[in-house]
């Protein structure tokens, strides 16, 4: 059987997140010209008043809130990734890179500077700009949602933004560096053509960073890590149920469980899948074996343990 993993299990997660943020603020802003132009009126089905006094000023209002509040949203949802990147099934396999990952703790800059430092290598430009953009959005978003937040970006960001400004205007249908500077300076919140850029270059900062993290993994191991962790809480019981199927219907249930963490089988050979013997040699353990690999403490026993069967 032959393994193949094109997105991570967070990564999947993550675009449940922000997969569809750019449509929503679109919508929620066609909403608010119906009420900058006078002609939006409030449902029955509201149980509330609405009466501004001036319906172009509350629009307006209503529009940078809600700008904001999509920035903030797209901050949170990296930081989600990122967190989904060092929890089990890890995407960190690498010590010194999970080490690095802990102490970051729970500030999304640094979990942030974790990831690009360790991707940065092998990223190249695009990378790069990505990275930059990216943490000036983090950056931003810190100022706009706390009051007394003065966070600035780094001269090394500052440049790699202004001396690759075509690269942005190609990449983000012409995202104006200056201007987006000027605005970030000022403390001033994005406008909707920053915004939704910012959104697509998260959105790629993830797709970059997944790629060179799947490409770094042990696929074995990994696939060894999803299945164990879906499995983790199950009691003797429930594991012997799955025992208690037959070894064709035990097989279809661990690939789905692996399907579920974006793994995709094949027996056919190719360049981008592993052959990997993972999921018949569990399906052919007996139940008291079974339950002997569940208990063992580290993925590496029991890599051990299916490799002696």
């Amino acid at each position: 059987m032959y393994a193949e993993l094109k997105a991570s299990s967070a990564r999947r997660q993550f675009k449940s997140l922000l997969g569809q943020t750019n449509h929503y603020l679109i919508t929620l802003l066609v909403g608010l010209d119906s009420v900058r132009d006078g002609t939006a009126r409030i449902s029955p089905t509201f149980s509330t008043s609405w009466n501004p006094k001036s319906t172009e000023v509350s629009a307006l209002r209503s529009r940078e809130f809600v700008i904001k509040a999509t920035l903030s949203w797209a901050i949170d949802a990296l930081d989600a990734y990122l967190g989904f990147c060092h929890r089990r099934p890890t995407l960190y396999q690498d010590k010194e890179l999970s080490d690095r990952a802990g102490a970051a703790g729970q500030k999304v800059k640094e979990r942030f500077l974790v990831l690009k430092e360790h991707a940065a290598e092998t990223g190249g430009l695009p990378y790069e700009c990505i990275s930059a953009l990216t943490e000036l959005a983090i950056q931003w978003r810190n100022n706009v949602i706390h009051h007394f937040a003065q966070n600035q970006i780094s001269d090394d960001v500052r440049t790699i933004l202004l001396n690759n400004s075509r690269f942005f205007l190609a990449t983000f249908r012409s995202l104006d560096v200056q201007e987006l500077l000027n605005q970030f300076d000022a403390n001033r919140p994005p406008r909707f053509k920053e915004v939704t850029s910012i959104v697509s270059c998260i959105h790629k900062f993830v797709e970059l960073s997944d790629g060179f993290l799947i490409g770094q993994l042990n696929v074995e191991l990994h696939l060894i890590d999803c299945i164990d962790f879906h499995l983790r809480d199950q009691t003797p019981d429930r594991i012997a149920h799955l025992y208690n199927l037959s070894s064709e219907r035990r097989i279809n249930s661990l690939v789905q469980t692996a399907s579920n963490f974006g793994f995709s089988f094949s027996d056919v050979p190719s360049a981008t899948r592993e052959f990997v013997k993972v999921i018949e040699i569990l399906a052919g353990l007996k139940f008291a074996e079974a339950i002997r690999f569940f208990q063992k403490e580290s993925l590496d026993e029991k890599r051990n343990f299916l490799r002696e069967h």
